[in-house]
């Protein structure tokens, strides 16, 4: 059924056909009465490709510290005593595995952003997010190469932060692994373990909470970009 073209039913349907091509990314819809509309943004929020990972990453960090402040307190707590309480064993145990759970849960979700800012840039797919830390000897390297990529998709210049975080994160693994070797009595509160730790834990914080920060400046540009879109000016707003 044809609609005379100033008729309210027509610019309902016009706005609604504009607004939807806007959102999707699509072209403009044609009108000999509009002038040559912007370009219409990508629109990755609407279509549910990207979200602002700060919350995540706020309390990612605030587990690690947690979970660092932990570690520092038993080992002061711990006296002499040979080994610690179990209640703090417990109790370490239970932050250690949500502070992991949360970061692996931030890390997937930068990696799913980063796949919409740059499609195609990226070595291994958004599933090695989740399981690259689980891969035994392959755990050593899939995690930093995933990192640089999102690191790049999101912005950011420089991947030093990154590959700085990443040897602290190795050295904690070799100390956990040497200081056996090293001292007879030794525990998981032994020194060289617990400056590895801090300085891991340091450098995890900073690095989350940098790439997080760039990320969510990339969501937030793309959303009024996007909003833009439905404040044009209908071609009837003059008749």
């Amino acid at each position: 059924m044809d609609v005379p073209r100033r008729s309210p039913l027509y610019c309902r349907r016009y706005l609604r056909v504009t607004r939807t091509a806007a959102v999707l990314g699509g072209p403009a819809v044609n009108s000999p009465s509009i002038d040559a509309a912007p370009t219409t943004p990508r629109a990755l929020v609407h279509r549910g490709l990207i979200t602002d990972p700060r919350r995540l990453g706020i309390t990612t960090s605030a587990l690690i510290i947690a979970q660092i402040a932990l570690v520092f307190w038993g080992g002061i707590a711990r006296g002499d005593r040979p080994e610690p309480a179990g209640q703090f064993v417990t109790l370490q145990s239970l932050l250690s595995t949500a502070t992991i759970v949360v970061f692996v849960i931030w890390f997937r979700r930068c990696r799913l952003n980063a796949q919409a800012y740059a499609p195609g840039a990226h070595k291994y797919t958004s599933g090695y997010a989740v399981g690259g830390w689980f891969i035994p000897v392959a755990m050593w390297w899939i995690p930093r190469r995933i990192t640089v990529d999102v690191w790049r998709a999101s912005g950011l210049a420089g991947t030093w932060p990154v590959n700085v975080w990443w040897v602290a994160w190795l050295a904690k693994w070799a100390a956990v692994v040497a200081t056996p070797y090293l001292s007879v009595d030794w525990t998981a509160f032994s020194p060289l373990i617990q400056v590895t730790n801090l300085v891991a834990a340091v450098l995890a914080v900073l690095m989350i909470q940098r790439l997080s920060a760039a990320q969510a400046e990339k969501y937030r540009a793309d959303k009024d970009h996007a909003a833009q879109a439905f404040r044009r000016r209908s071609p009837f707003d003059a008749a």
